[in-house]
């Protein structure tokens, strides 16, 4: 069985917290309202200063239903965890895909208290060029 992380952490004389802002995988916790309650730097690069936030102002227009349909059934206990992919608003307004995991966190008495979760910017489908003399063409 899986020890508990700021117990090991704390172990070795380490600060967790410390460890997860600087992480490079984009991270962060929401409340059960949906509300960012804290991120990473890496989650700062890729959407902004979310905290105090709501989630939703990030994802874009035409990913909203499936990122709520997602939420909500973390919030009353149907998934425990999910991975799927939306597309999110970058701090310059465009509109970006990326990959979503996330989990919830249970409280004291296992009743879920919030959600956290990592993001990550999918790359385009690779596309070949197609050149005069290329053997590929079709």
């Amino acid at each position: 069985m899986a020890g508990k992380l700021s117990g090991a952490v704390g172990d070795l004389g380490g600060n967790v917290d410390e460890a997860l802002a600087e992480l490079r995988i984009a991270a962060a916790v929401s409340d059960l309202d949906g509300i960012v309650r804290w991120q990473n730097s890496r989650w700062t690069e890729l959407c902004g200063d979310c905290v105090g936030h709501p989630v939703g102002e990030h994802v874009a227009p035409e990913s909203t239903s499936e990122w709520r349909l997602e939420f909500t059934k973390k919030v009353v206990g149907t998934a425990r965890t999910s991975d799927y992919r939306i597309n999110m608003i970058g701090p310059d307004g465009a509109h970006v895909p990326i990959e979503v995991s996330s989990v919830v966190i249970p409280g004291a008495d296992h009743r879920v208290v919030g959600i956290f979760g990592t993001i990550k910017p999918v790359a385009p489908p690779f596309t070949r060029s197609r050149r005069r003399g290329d053997p590929h063409r079709g």
